[in-house]
């Protein structure tokens, strides 16, 4: 089935010479494509090798590395907002300590100022 693609496409359309490259992804039915359409070029004498003109695509790529990185991430438990607030405030109490803080309370939007 793939000569008798490559001769209509080459008998009736004559697009041969004018292909630069094929992007497709790499599943080996459409390695086996390239490789006979590198053999059809070669025999028209048409500059084409099956893996200098093959562009693998880039998002399929990308697609199968995100999945696979997503496979071996573990979520951890979930942690309340609280305790995650406390460990902040004992990270940086030097730092509030040190640095005077302007900061806005939302629910009566008023500026206060001091030091925690």
């Amino acid at each position: 089935m793939m000569r008798e693609f490559l001769k209509c496409t080459k008998d009736d359309f004559g697009i041969l010479t004018k292909i630069l490259t094929i992007t497709a992804d790499n599943a080996a039915n459409n390695n086996t494509f390239l490789k006979e359409l590198g053999v059809a070029c070669l025999n028209e004498n048409i500059d084409f090798h099956y893996k200098k003109n093959h562009v693998r695509c880039l998002a399929h790529i990308m697609n199968l590395t995100c999945q696979e990185i997503l496979k071996n991430i573990k979520a951890e438990e979930a942690q309340d907002e609280n305790d995650i607030l406390k460990e902040i405030s004992k990270g940086s109490r030097d730092a509030h300590d040190a640095v005077k803080l302007n900061l806005f309370d939302v629910r009566t939007c008023d500026k206060t100022s001091g030091t925690s």
